[in-house]
C-alpha cells in the first residue's frame, strides 16, 4: 500500500511567480490571515550566506532588521515594478514633494512577494521603495547623487499606498500592530495603545 505525499507545514512555497525567481529568496510559509513566518530552512539559508562586512558581496546580503527581506532584492523588484507600471506617472511628476499613489492591488498582481513585504513591514519596505522611486525620478530629471548630497535624507517623492485590506475598528487586533491596514468607518476617539 503506497502512501500519497501529504502537505507538510514546513514545505517551501514554490507557486509564487516573481520575475526575480533566480535571485536568492529565503523560503517563506504563508498562513491564512496571519503574518508571514520564515520556515525553519530560512535560518540555515541566512547562516550559509557570506556576511563579512569587508567582502564586496556583503551588501547583497543585507536584510531589513527582524525580517528575511533582502534590501537589494526588494529594491530591484521595486524598480522593476515602477519601470513597468508607474513610469508614466513618474514622468508626470515635475516637482519635489510630490506623491505617488501606489495601488496595492496592482502591486499584488505584479508580485505577491512585493505586496506581502509592503503589507507586513510597511515602514522599512516603503522607505526602500521610496529610495528606488527617488533614484528613478533623479535619473529621469538628470540629477546625480552629488547634486543631492545636501538633501540626502529627503526623498523627492512620497509613496502613498492605497487599496490595503480594510478592517473595522472592532476587527483590529495586536497581530495587526505593525502591518499596513485600512480602517473602515469613522474614528471619533483615540487612546494610547497599552501592550
Amino acid at each position: 500500500m503506497s502512501q500519497e505525499s501529504s502537505h507538510e507545514p514546513n514545505q517551501e512555497v514554490s507557486n509564487i511567480h516573481d520575475p526575480f525567481a533566480h535571485a536568492p529568496v529565503p523560503p517563506l510559509e504563508f498562513f491564512e490571515d496571519s503574518i508571514v513566518q520564515p520556515s525553519p530552512d530560512a535560518d540555515n539559508y541566512v547562516r550559509s550566506m557570506n556576511l563579512n562586512p569587508s567582502d564586496s558581496t556583503s551588501d547583497e546580503n543585507t536584510v531589513i532588521w527582524g525580517t528575511s527581506i533582502y534590501i537589494n532584492f526588494f529594491g530591484d523588484l521595486s524598480r522593476e515594478y515602477l519601470e513597468k507600471h508607474e513610469m508614466q506617472t513618474i514622468l508626470s511628476l515635475t516637482c519635489e514633494g510630490s506623491r505617488l499613489h501606489l495601488d496595492l492591488e496592482k502591486v499584488e498582481s505584479f508580485s505577491s512577494y512585493l505586496h506581502m513585504a509592503i503589507i507586513k513591514h510597511p515602514v522599512s519596505c516603503l522607505s526602500v521603495f521610496e529610495m528606488a522611486l527617488g533614484d528613478i525620478w533623479n535619473m529621469q530629471h538628470g540629477r546625480t547623487s552629488a547634486q543631492d548630497s545636501r538633501t540626502i535624507n529627503q526623498r523627492p517623492i512620497t509613496v502613498c499606498p492605497f487599496n490595503a485590506k480594510e478592517y473595522r475598528i472592532s476587527q483590529l487586533s495586536k497581530e495587526l500592530t505593525e502591518m499596513l491596514v485600512a480602517v473602515r468607518g469613522i474614528v471619533i476617539r483615540t487612546s494610547m495603545v497599552i501592550p
